[in-house]
């Protein structure tokens, strides 16, 4: 049996940088999940979705500054009686903690040489690679490999991302869906 595995380009979390200096867990509500932060996993016909995600971190922050960040699941609570409006119910999925290195983008690139990659990333709340893969490459290749993770998306139809850094220098991040 052959599985395939969707192919996508890097794209951006956010059209402008996130400078929340605590990560916070949002709260249900009745308004749909939609812009800066939030990623439709839904693909074609509107009832498959993108299995994965592949998000790669960056930001402004110093060397060595910390960036927290939360992956939550999104899903819709429709059709129930008596109600008109359906409920968004978030669902945390994973936190991450990463380090900020040396390695930057690339001059005249659309990430230019402000933004830093990560060199190292832990794992502060999920399960440990069953709904996740991360990998901190610190020391191994000196200073030319970021930090990275892949979340499973368990079929939520919308996927938050939402930063922490006390700093609040502009965070991102790059994803691609799987």
């Amino acid at each position: 049996m052959l599985i395939d595995t969707f192919v996508a380009d890097y794209k951006r979390v956010y059209g402008t940088d996130n400078t929340t200096a605590t990560v916070a867990m949002p709260a249900p509500t009745i308004v749909e999940p939609t812009g800066d932060g939030i990623i439709s996993m839904v693909t074609g016909s509107g009832i498959l979705s993108q299995n994965m995600l592949d998000l790669m971190m960056v930001s402004k922050a110093a060397d060595g500054a910390a960036v927290n960040m939360l992956i939550v699941g999104w899903r819709p609570l429709r059709g129930v009686a008596g109600s008109t409006v359906d409920l968004w119910l978030p669902k945390p999925l994973a936190q991450y903690a990463f380090t900020m290195s040396t390695l930057t983008g690339v001059a005249t690139s659309l990430l230019g040489t402000a933004y830093r990659f990560p060199d190292t990333v832990a794992l502060t709340f999920g399960n440990a690679n069953v709904s996740d893969m991360y990998l901190s490459p610190v020391g191994t290749y000196g200073n030319t490999a970021a930090a990275w993770v892949r979340v499973d998306a368990a079929g939520h139809p919308k996927i938050g991302i939402y930063f922490g850094d006390a700093s609040q220098a502009g965070t991102n991040c790059l994803y691609a869906g799987l």
